[in-house]
């Protein structure tokens, strides 16, 4: 094989990893919030499944205004951490910096393959 072949294998590889992963996630989030909270594509933005699939109504969640910069699945991933640290009484100050500090990495464009990173 060429030098291009290897580099073309290589990507569509990284590629599906990917895809496997997003959908992992995705299945994840889903069983968390519900059959409303699932999408089809990952790489879209947030702003369509923010409609059907709001965040909890915390001040640090208060996110609408940057929706079209986060991949809607950095959006579920978000919103599953945070609708469970609230449903177990653990929304404390570091619970609070957890969620703000995903919050900005899914603004960066980092979560998830950072995510896969440390699952997979």
């Amino acid at each position: 094989m060429c030098g291009q072949t290897l580099l073309i294998e290589g990507l569509r590889e990284l590629n599906n990893r990917y895809v496997l992963g997003d959908q992992t996630l995705i299945t994840a989030a889903t069983a968390i919030l519900g059959p409303t909270c699932t999408i089809h594509d990952p790489t879209e933005d947030a702003r369509r499944i923010a409609t059907v699939c709001p965040l909890p109504k915390q001040p640090e969640l208060q996110i609408s205004h940057v929706l079209g910069d986060i991949l809607a699945v950095d959006y579920l991933v978000l919103n599953a951490i945070a609708t469970t640290l609230l449903a177990g009484k653990e929304h404390d100050t570091s619970a609070k910096r957890l969620v703000m500090d995903f919050a900005l990495s899914a603004l960066a464009g980092i979560t998830a393959p950072l995510l896969l990173a440390l699952i997979g």
